[in-house]
């Protein structure tokens, strides 16, 4: 019953909201289902793109704001600092493209029509936020010394680490059910 959410080809939740046509193909008559019900889906690509967004716009636009905030005013003339900032061009870059990437995917939901195709790239996004959150964990072990130029585990950091890790594992999960 757990693929049924996830699949496209498993039984539906809700029939009614199936329609389907007939489709010549190689010169026999078909019956092709279009408006599927893929809800579980498509709440996953929308989380993503809101994610995405989100990292977009606070490493993009507000990314001076978000360094002055989460880094200590001692660390803000350390090396650290300036590659915080110099990173976060970076890290819009990378939230905004799988930002529209996810967009993409939720306008084109039924464009792929084999599931290893959702597996692969649900893996993909699933290896994207677990970047953002591994990226993370070696400061989240400084600061259980007390140590630390930010501290992942309080405020917005903490957030950010907690919903990395939820759609990474989200996405993993997702990708697997379209492997197996």
């Amino acid at each position: 019953m757990y693929n049924a959410i996830w699949k496209k080809d498993a039984p539906r939740l809700h029939p009614i909201r199936e329609l389907w046509r007939n489709e010549k193909i190689n010169g026999s008559t078909i019956q092709r289902q279009i408006g599927e019900s893929n809800t579980m889906l498509e709440v996953l690509l929308l989380l993503n793109a809101l994610w995405f967004f989100g990292g977009f716009v606070t490493f993009g636009p507000r990314g001076i704001i978000f360094a002055k905030k989460y880094v200590a005013r001692e660390h803000r003339n350390t090396p650290a600092y300036e590659l915080f900032l110099h990173t976060g061009s970076f890290m819009a870059g990378f939230n905004f493209a799988f930002m529209v990437l996810s967009i993409l995917l939720l306008a084109n939901i039924n464009a792929f029509d084999k599931d290893i195709q959702w597996s692969v790239v649900l893996a993909a996004i699933a290896v994207a936020h677990g970047s953002q959150f591994l990226g993370n964990v070696p400061t989240a072990i400084k600061n259980f010394r007390g140590e630390g130029v930010w501290n992942v585990w309080s405020g917005l950091m903490l957030l950010i680490f907690t919903v990395d890790f939820s759609l990474m594992a989200l996405n993993a999960i997702a990708a697997s059910v379209f492997f197996f």
